[in-house]
């Protein structure tokens, strides 16, 4: 009887013992651990539950467990507490709890029963912790998720996504709009099923071989077909998406319509085509205008020699058989031959203008302007001209044409010089992409009505008697400016004299 009193009271030293250290275990949890009976009251809260709680052990005893859950979670988890006692265990739960009067939490955890050694129901025990920072994350993931859902459907470019097996995954709004399907008829489709068949072979061989190798491809010239059966142009650009592993998730791709661009530039390689057969026959035609302006010059100059000499001879020969009135025709008829081949002289310079541009090369302006005012020299003193120059650049041109263009403009300012005393002067400025040069005088000027016409070959603002001339000379001064990628004009008034401004670009080699 002794023995049996004894062993009775080892067991229950050895029960409380286990007791202790289970739950001290459950004390050293860090989730929330609560038992309660079969009325869902509390009969043991660990440490971790009081903190988190905020409450002594002794205050919750016997409160419902329901209490700690928020108003909106009651109902279902006094049903999930109702299937736990007729022992349907709850694995795993999501739910609020009210850590305190103004906040709740987020929480995951688990029902089950607890049971003695008879196997009887003796309390259910809860085991929880906070997960609201991962739920906060996962909701923020979500609206993340779904706003670059709603930007990748609506973005205004075509975009898609491509599985590891070739099958569309989504496509965004414009990329439906640019082909005519709906969402439905292509997800899951294969990509290359869209491409014509030519396309579609240069996928294979080409460009997803590439792919493959380094996860990226630009601006892929695709063709691709439309439901309707019309074809469009695209630029594919790709890359691939990979997890942290480093496995292939999915390839993300950005397609431009290039459809337009395609066909102006078709266009434009057709009309390049028919410009530049345009302007081989326009250079035919000028050489051959050329060669017939320089044979027809040379022609009638020989006839108008031949006329020249007779009308001399008959001055001559017969000057005492004609009365006062022949001899003022015959003068009249010497000085038309004489002005008509001054005319068909200018006429072969305009021609040969531009002919030859073989011979550019840097010149210096200021050695060009020495060699015109020596040849001119004889006329500069005869007028009393006054010509000083500054700042005259080094352009890339031809040497004797640029020469040309400074006589014609001197001779021109000698010309229609002025009573009092007459100036020129020449000078150069640096306008930063090119050279400006400016040759004022002081001489009668022009009506600015007429500025523009006096650049057109054969015009004339005066009479032959006034101011003698073809009115050949500006237009040859306007083709070598030009043929130097340069700009003539001028500025002036009647009776205030004319600044003529012509410009050179500068760059290397001035084409």
């Amino acid at each position: 009887m002794k023995t049996d009193a004894l062993s009775e009271a080892q067991e229950l030293s050895l029960l409380r013992q286990t007791n202790r250290l289970y739950e001290s275990i459950l004390h050293s949890l860090p989730n929330l651990v609560g038992i309660m009976d079969a009325n869902f009251c509390l009969t043991f809260v660990n440490a971790t539950f009081c903190q988190y709680f905020n409450c002594e052990a002794e205050t919750v005893m016997q409160k419902s467990i329901l209490e700690f859950f928020a108003s909106s979670e009651q109902e279902r988890i006094r049903s999930h507490l109702e299937s736990v006692k007729d022992n349907l265990p709850i694995e795993y739960l999501e739910y609020q709890v009210l850590q305190s009067a103004e906040y709740t939490a987020w929480h995951e955890g688990t029902l089950s029963q607890l049971k003695d050694e008879k196997d009887q129901l003796m309390g259910l025990q809860w085991i929880s912790r906070d997960v609201s920072e991962r739920k906060r994350k996962e909701e923020q993931l979500r609206k993340n998720e779904e706003r670059f859902q709603e930007l990748y459907e609506r973005t205004p470019v075509m975009v898609h996504s491509i599985d590891q097996s070739g099958r569309i995954l989504s496509v965004s709004d414009r990329w439906l709009q640019a082909l005519g399907y709906e969402r439905s008829e292509v997800i899951g489709k294969p990509s290359t099923a869209l491409l014509t068949e030519e396309s579609r072979r240069y996928a294979k061989e080409v460009v997803l071989p590439l792919y493959f190798e380094k996860g990226v491809v630009q601006d892929v010239p695709y063709q691709m077909v439309k439901k309707n059966g019309d074809v469009i142009d695209v630029e594919l650009s790709a890359t691939a998406e990979r997890n942290e592993d480093g496995e292939f998730v999915r390839s993300l791709a950005v397609l431009l319509d290039v459809t337009g661009r395609k066909r102006a530039e078709a266009e434009l390689d057709r009309n390049a085509d028919q410009m530049q057969q345009y302007i081989v026959n326009l250079e035919r035609t000028n050489k051959e205008l050329a060669s017939f302006v320089y044979v027809a010059s040379h022609d009638l100059q020989s006839p108008l020699r031949a006329i020249s000499s007779l009308l001399q001879i008959l001055q001559i020969d017969y000057q005492d058989q004609l009365d006062q009135m022949a001899h003022d025709l015959m003068e009249r008829a010497v000085n038309a031959t004489a002005r008509m081949k001054e005319l068909i002289g200018d006429l072969l310079d305009y021609t040969q203008v531009g002919q030859d541009n073989q011979s550019w090369k840097a010149v210096d302006l200021e050695d060009v302007l020495s060699g015109v005012l020596e040849d001119l020299n004889d006329l500069i003193h005869e007028t009393g001209m006054r010509i000083t120059y500054s700042d005259l650049p080094q352009v890339r041109g031809d040497h004797h044409q640029l020469k040309q263009l400074f006589q014609n403009l001197l001779t021109n300012g000698i010309k229609f010089r002025d009573a009092q005393t007459p100036t020129i002067h020449i000078e150069g400025a640096d306008q930063s992409t090119e050279w400006q040069v400016s040759v004022s005088d002081n001489g009668i000027g022009i009506d600015p009505e007429y500025t523009e016409r006096i650049f057109e070959i054969f015009q004339r603002l005066h009479t032959q008697t006034e101011y003698p001339g073809t009115g050949i000379g500006l237009a040859i001064c306007k083709k070598i400016v030009e043929l130097h990628n340069g700009r003539i004009w001028v500025e002036s008034k009647l009776g205030e004299g004319s600044t003529f401004y012509f410009t050179f670009p500068q760059s290397i080699d001035g084409h």
